[in-house]
């Protein structure tokens, strides 16, 4: 593992964002209903876990969304949103949860500049793609239909939990890179998990009962099965992981695991991005595309 910086860095935890008052709220039921009605609370919680939120695009990634030629590849059953830009060797870009491919705005320029086709989707549930609940089998499942129909791809590009579903896609052999970029990218399954348990204030039953769902339906091994980490020790292809310190939805020491995990990964961290605007800075965007051309 290679470490780089992009501007000195002192080690430190960065607070919680303030939560919305709707979390607020779920936070307070949660911490009632589930000191005596910890099944039915952990059923409500394990539904909320599948479902997405849409967010009004900006007008800047409106209008690069517009000049994209557009497809419909269907998965699981239902329509996927699939955006493409430029010609050459495809770079494919996975968002993250409650994203969409709006979120890469700000990459498609300078990959279609450097001679790249530049593909993204909005996975099931998301953006344009119909539904409000999805999981990582079915985004998975996309991601390999979108490879049939528009691989191989020279490079993947995968921001949050969409690094998480490009990580266990190539390890199963589902698409095939040559290189990978993973922006923002969590290591562990449990570390998700926790999170969530954290962020809607979760008694401790409730949490157990969450967990015994998950592993009903995915199975015991799920936690390693799912893991980013796990699967970099697998993966041979040449890796660079950029986080940013100050990333108060997933913390740096996520990437940093998950660089050690992978043999040969680069590492740069930044400063003062957090977790999504990391995306549009023009230093991450340069050192991706530098990267992806090599």
């Amino acid at each position: 593992m290679k470490t780089d910086e992009a501007s000195p860095t002192a080690p430190h935890t960065p607070r919680r964002a303030p939560a919305p008052p709707a979390v607020k709220l779920l936070r307070l039921g949660f911490g009632v209903l589930g000191r005596g009605l910890p099944g039915p609370t952990s059923r409500y919680a394990y539904n909320l876990w599948f479902s997405t939120r849409r967010f009004r695009l900006t007008s800047r990634e409106q209008q690069v969304l517009g000049t994209a030629q557009r497809l419909l590849i269907e998965a699981n059953g239902r329509p996927v949103a699939v955006y493409v830009w430029g010609t050459g060797p495809a770079v494919f870009m996975v968002h993250g949860w409650h994203g969409s491919a709006a979120h890469f705005a700000e990459f498609v320029e300078p990959l279609v500049a450097a001679g790249f086709r530049a593909v993204a989707f909005d996975a099931p549930a998301h953006g344009e793609s119909p539904g409000n609940r999805t999981k990582l089998p079915e985004i998975v499942d996309a991601m390999e239909r979108i490879a049939r129909r528009l691989g191989p791809f020279h490079a993947v590009i995968g921001h949050s939990f969409g690094a998480m579903c490009t990580t266990y896609a190539l390890a199963e052999q589902r698409i095939a890179a040559g290189r990978v970029v993973c922006i923002s990218p969590p290591a562990h399954m449990e570390g998700l998990v926790v999170s969530f348990g954290d962020t809607l204030g979760l008694p401790p039953p409730v949490q157990t009962r969450f967990r015994a769902l998950l592993e009903r339906d995915f199975g015991a091994d799920m936690w390693a099965r799912f893991s980013p980490e796990h699967h970099a020790m697998r993966l041979a292809l040449p890796a660079l992981i950029i986080h940013d310190v100050d990333d108060r939805s997933v913390p740096v020491a996520e990437a940093e695991a998950l660089a050690r995990a992978w043999r040969g990964a680069e590492l740069v961290r930044t400063r003062r991005l957090g977790h999504r605007r990391i995306l549009a800075d023009a230093d991450v965007i340069r050192r991706a595309v530098q990267f992806i051309r090599l």
